[in-house]
């Protein structure tokens, strides 16, 4: 039976009690059931009707996700917030122009607020903006630069008051997104709001803009056990992009459980420094997981940092250039015993130095390694040294990307044919100019593919015949084939011609079945 189908045969035999019988159910088997329903907001609907124990107990599933698609338009939606003000906050907002509708005047049976588990501060506002346009501007005309800006102001009125009762003493919110992106320089209105925030049950922390700075005071000193921290700086320097290096260094040194921390840089400009992962050496006891964009390292204090990190189980590097100097010598020294996944992409040789090192020391418990180097003479010889690492330690690979020159096709055979081999994913990148040495070798390296592989990326050159030889040659049933030189006419014969041929009765779409599993 499919989990939908024993969502909906669970639902169908509790909801045939009848209302004398159905409080006697224990609590706790209707948070099973409702646990089982949460994604299911029909039938969570019907739940709430049956009696006020199953109202009570359900009604924090149903609005644990108020944001989603299926939920009420966003007018209905922010009406059963705009209830739970107090009547102090509704008073404002009313003397501020902004109409409220008699019936969400009292207050409501629930506090809605309270049953939020995560907060996208851009959801919220769109919400918002929307309800302002539905409620108190039906009248207007909106080609008014004036009107437009008065809107604006009454929404962060409505937007800052939920942000106060969202964030009060009352909150549940463990996870926030401070994704609102704006181009104003400066707030239209005062937002005094941070010293009353309440954000010390936050464990997931997202930021992309600071156009709530109003949290930054409150997540500096009450949010101090945050366990996942993404940070995003974006190109766009027309938004209010996050760039406080102060304020994150800072935030990661006060955590105490830390456990996995993504800082990615799409500004090469004005981007972030690698001083700012100094404070990673903190977290040495609880960081597992660290993943870097962007970042002009490892320099000296940043790579020390690192290295003390010994309890890190995945680490992803990505466009991570040169810093201010680096001694090889401890990047050849790190000790990693629990890694599991490793992955350099486009990054400086220290880091392929410190891959390679990691395979030497660690073989016997990675299961990822995934190496796509700029193709330059240093990487060459590089590559060269981890594909042979990975054939001397075979270590029990599931995901496995590496450049390729025809020198290194024997390596990926034992690599491919060992006893045990594993791998479901497999990405081979050019390195320097493989392709006149290549295209002969396709055919019998088809013959090596485990029967394991799902899926295969190629960014190396080949034609269409030669992949044909390969796919009839290969044991493995793909579940994704992508050939970078083939991403144009994929569609067109002769190309489409060997995808279907390889698919036979398969009922997969070809442009399903054609794209990058990385």
């Amino acid at each position: 039976m499919s989990d939908l189908q024993r969502r909906k045969s669970l639902f169908r035999f509790f909801g045939r009690k009848t209302q004398s019988h159905s409080p006697r159910l224990p609590a706790d088997c209707l948070y099973e059931i409702f646990t089982l329903l949460k994604d299911d907001t029909k039938s969570l609907h019907s739940c709430i009707l049956v009696n006020r124990l199953w109202c009570e107990t359900a009604m924090p599933y149903l609005w644990s996700k108020p944001f989603r698609q299926s939920t009420p338009p966003p007018a209905s939606l922010i009406n059963n917030f705009i209830a739970c003000l107090s009547d102090d906050e509704k008073a404002k907002l009313v003397q501020a122009g902004i109409k409220i509708p008699t019936v969400f005047k009292k207050p409501p049976t629930f506090n809605y607020a309270s049953f939020l588990p995560h907060v996208s501060l851009e959801s919220l506002y769109s919400a918002v903006h929307q309800w302002t346009l539905q409620t108190s501007v039906k009248r207007r005309s909106l080609t008014n630069y004036r009107c437009h800006n008065e809107v604006n102001e009454m929404a962060l009125l409505v937007y800052h008051a939920l942000c106060r009762i969202f964030f009060d003493h009352r909150s549940n919110i463990h996870s926030l997104s401070l994704d609102r992106p704006s181009r104003q320089k400066i707030p239209l209105i005062d937002n005094p709001l941070g010293s009353d925030l309440q954000v010390r049950n936050i464990k997931d922390l997202s930021i992309r803009y600071s156009t709530d700075t109003f949290f930054f005071d409150a997540l500096h000193k009450q949010a101090v056990n945050i366990e996942n921290l993404s940070v995003i700086k974006s190109s766009d320097s027309g938004l209010r992009n996050f760039n406080d290096q102060q304020f994150l260094s800072s935030l990661i040194f006060s955590q105490f459980k830390l456990r996995q921390f993504s800082l990615t840089c799409y500004d090469s400009v004005n981007g972030f420094t690698s001083n700012v992962l100094t404070p990673l050496a903190s977290q040495s006891d609880t960081l597992v997981s660290l993943k870097l964009h962007g970042i002009p390292f490892p320099s000296d204090c940043s790579i020390s940092a690192l290295t003390i990190c010994t309890n890190l189980e995945e680490l992803e590097i990505r466009r991570c250039t040169n810093g201010p100097g680096c001694n090889i010598a401890t990047i050849q020294a790190a000790e990693f015993p629990n890694l599991r996944k490793i992955r350099v992409v486009e990054s400086s040789v220290l880091w392929g130095t410190l891959m390679d090192t990691v395979i030497s020391k660690n073989p016997v418990d990675l299961d990822e390694v995934f190496y796509q180097p700029w193709e330059d003479d240093e990487h060459n010889d590089l590559s060269t040294s981890i594909i042979q690492n990975v054939a001397q330690w075979k270590p029990k690979l599931r995901t496995f990307g590496i450049a390729l020159s025809a020198d290194e096709v024997s390596f990926l055979e034992e690599i491919l044919t060992s006893p045990g081999c594993q791998i479901e994913n497999l990405s081979l990148f050019s390195l320097g100019s493989p392709e006149s040495g290549m295209e002969k070798i396709w055919p019998e390296l088809g013959h090596h593919m485990p029967s394991t592989l799902k899926h295969l990326n190629i960014w190396i050159f080949i034609y269409a015949k030669s992949m044909d030889q390969f796919l009839q040659n290969m044991k493995a049933t793909l579940d994704s084939l992508y050939v970078d030189a083939w991403v144009e006419d994929f569609l067109c014969h002769p190309y489409s011609d060997v995808l279907a041929r390889h698919l036979k009765d398969r009922p997969i779409d070809l442009a399903e079945f054609f794209h990058p599993a990385i």
